[in-house]
């Protein structure tokens, strides 16, 4: 007779019914041989012919028809001694559970009751009732492995923990200490005086500017632990945690990290910033750009101070050389295409950058994107991937190890990207930014000889891009380069938490600039730049960034940057 292949079900001594697991009947026959000198590989054909005796019986049995035919197997193949060592292990372990008792808080003591356990679960963390009843059993288990007469409740939990884990599931005790609230930070924010520490482990809360109430920062602090905590698995919260990655808005999860907005066909100023203040709450960050085509009056250099808002950061981009002068003038951090601030003439845009408020961006030639996506593009996610850390964990030269690691944390992210779309409700294949973080510090390690660093540096951008885009085809997710939004202290927070001690703050971009050789290196490679506006003015390269003649094939230059 051939084995049955569908598993058996057991009847456990709670009354409950699983199926039939082969290799947990295998470990414990592998146990009584080697208790006794026996040969313990032959194991699993033991477990097997147990099985096949099984499929003779009814379609359900109990621990107790199990342990008698083990036994039985057992004697009949010359094993009398694994088959008593067998029936002690069976027998000790009962024991052992029976004998066991419950220490709780009131120092009260209770019997351990491996059901209260499971419904606990069910109860406090909404999981499956099998999930728990499985989880409870091997922490029931690990107890009478123990031998202790009495457990704490904390110990109950450390183990459901443990067990969790090793299921690739997250803590299931509702108590974990990973990144617990303790409360004197909760206090701490309460009284409005500091800043909560952003998901950080262990990092205690920073002090904040002066006037300023940063208690509506402690929603965001919540909402990043209950992802770390209750959202994402083992793995996406242990490579957050070393360092691997940052996300963009972890505080605000539940919200697209970026929207851009720009005015659609025949929308006038006031319709176009009305449309831009009822928008504020529906993105983390909001990225406003005014047109040079669109005709604007003094509400304009005022909109940055009447659409503040508390449910949304901001940042403003325009193509108008004299908007961009006023907003200068009045303190106000903006950016400019390339092509609209190569349209200035030298002394605007010496005035903008004598002011120091005006950055540059740029891209290579892209399609005109579609109606839609040129009034709004919604961003639904983004992260930073520590290539510092990872260049670390590869021998020096070793390009192929390191680009094989960054696709592991690739995937890794796009995992992220999925599991927050879905509980957020977001879209099936969410669009993405994933930006490099420490890229300068990945190259130093990776090439020692400062000389092979500036050769190989074009050619490892380039192959990092081409990992980014396929590991986001493979996972099904829409990667964008484009308008990031601001990195909000990811680099210092990687630096932070992966320990290297190479710097304070990695550089979260795909080049760093500051001249015309890093400049030139970055044009060549990199698929999105931002840089001041001052290194651009000053720049011997500025005939790259020319308009092109005829732009009817890309994407219009007032609203994209573009370059011969």
């Amino acid at each position: 007779m051939g084995i049955s292949r569908n598993l058996r079900r057991v009847r456990k001594r709670d009354g409950n019914d699983e199926s039939f697991d082969i290799m947990k009947l295998a470990d414990s026959v592998s146990a009584a041989l080697a208790s006794v000198g026996d040969n313990f590989k032959l194991a699993l054909q033991f477990s097997e012919t147990i099985q096949v005796r099984l499929a003779e019986a009814d379609d359900v049995v109990t621990t107790v028809q199990l342990a008698e035919t083990s036994c039985k197997v057992l004697r009949s193949y010359d094993k009398s001694e694994a088959a008593d060592a067998y029936l002690q292990y069976r027998a000790e372990e009962v024991q052992a559970v029976a004998d066991l008792r419950i220490v709780d808080n009131n120092e009260g003591t209770t019997h351990f009751d491996r059901q209260r356990l499971a419904l606990s679960f069910v109860r406090d963390q909404y999981i499956e009732l099998s999930v728990g009843r499985l989880v409870a059993r091997r922490v029931e288990r690990r107890l009478s492995f123990l031998g202790y007469v009495r457990v704490s409740t904390c110990l109950i939990s450390s183990l459901s923990d443990v067990e969790s884990h090793s299921l690739g599931m997250r803590s299931i005790s509702g108590k974990s200490t990973l990144l617990g609230v303790d409360r004197s930070s909760l206090n701490a924010w309460l009284g409005g005086a500091c800043i909560p520490s952003q998901g950080r482990c262990g990092a205690l809360p920073q002090l904040g500017p002066d006037s300023q109430d940063l208690r509506p920062l402690i929603g965001e602090e919540v909402l990043s632990r209950f992802a770390l905590e209750d959202v994402l698995n083992t793995a996406h919260a242990s490579a957050w945690k070393n360092g691997e990655f940052d996300l963009y808005a972890l505080g605000d999860w539940l919200r697209p990290t970026r929207m851009w907005l720009h005015p659609q066909p025949c929308e006038n100023e006031k319709e176009f910033f009305m449309r831009v203040a009822d928008t504020r709450s529906h993105a983390h960050e909001l990225q406003v750009f005014v047109p040079r085509t669109m005709a604007v009056s003094e509400l304009a250099a005022q909109v940055p101070l009447w659409l503040q808002s508390p449910a949304c950061r901001l940042r403003f981009s325009t193509s108008n050389g004299q908007l961009a002068q006023q907003w200068a003038e009045s303190g106000v951090w903006h950016s400019m295409p390339v092509s609209s601030f190569m349209r200035l003439d030298y002394a605007e845009a010496q005035s903008l950058v004598d002011l120091g408020h005006t950055v540059v961006q740029w891209q290579p030639p892209r399609p005109m994107p579609s109606e839609a996506d040129q009034s709004c593009r919604t961003l639904d996610r983004g992260a930073a991937i520590n290539l510092a850390l990872l260049a670390t964990q590869v021998d020096a030269f070793d390009t192929d190890a390191f680009l094989a690691r960054v696709s592991q944390t690739l995937t890794l992210i796009c995992d992220v990207f999925a599991t927050l779309a879905v509980r957020a409700e977001h879209n099936d294949h969410p669009r993405v930014v994933i930006v490099p973080a420490g890229l300068e510090q990945a190259l130093d390690i990776l090439y020692p000889d400062a000389r092979l660093r500036v050769v190989k540096r074009s050619q490892l951008v380039l192959s990092l891009r081409n990992r980014f885009e396929k590991i986001a085809t493979q996972n099904e997710v829409r990667l964008e380069y484009s308008l990031p939004p601001h990195s909000q202290s990811m680099g210092a927070r990687l630096a932070e938490r992966d320990d290297l001690n190479l710097c304070d703050a990695y550089d979260v971009s795909w080049a760093t600039v500051d001249g015309d050789p890093s400049l030139k290196l970055a044009l060549d490679s990199a698929p999105w730049l931002e840089l001041s506006a001052a290194i651009l003015h000053n720049s011997n390269l500025r005939s790259r960034f020319e308009p092109q003649s005829q732009p009817s094939r890309i994407s219009p230059s007032d609203d994209f940057n573009v370059c011969t």
